[in-house]
């Protein structure tokens, strides 16, 4: 054998035994226990702080979305309202703020140009809801 040109047999003997290697070096990393994550314990008192303070948070937060579901409540009656006083015919609106207003039926008839029975209908109307037409 000529020692001096390694032929390609030789080269594919080292191209296996540099693989075998890195495949041992590489099972070894993956064999070898990992070391613990090292973990500093929270001391029991600021636990107790930090408990708290989320339950105060917890209970303010709790509160304010009381308080807006009561104001979502009251914008959502009013919204209704609003939506009931747009379905009246607009000379009929007339007729009942006017009727709110202390109007007499057949005033409120002349004005408005609709009967003497509407125009007590719509003051009835006004009564319920708190007026005072006649």
């Amino acid at each position: 054998m000529d020692f001096s040109a390694p032929g390609w047999k030789e080269a594919v003997f080292a191209v296996v035994v540099i693989l075998a290697l890195y495949v041992g070096f590489a099972l070894l990393r993956l064999l070898r226990p990992k070391s613990p994550e090292v973990r500093t314990p929270v001391p029991a008192a600021q636990d107790e702080t930090v408990l708290r303070g989320l339950q105060t948070e917890l209970v303010g937060l709790r509160a304010q979305m009381e308080t807006l579901q009561a104001a979502c409540d009251g914008l959502r009656d009013d919204v209704e309202q609003l939506k009931a006083s747009r379905a009246v015919s607009p000379q009929y609106n007339d007729a009942l703020s006017l009727a709110e207003r202390g109007g007499h039926a057949e005033d409120i008839a002349q004005a408005c140009g609709i009967s003497v029975g509407e125009a007590e209908l719509v003051c009835a109307l006004a009564r319920s809801r708190g007026g005072t037409g006649t």
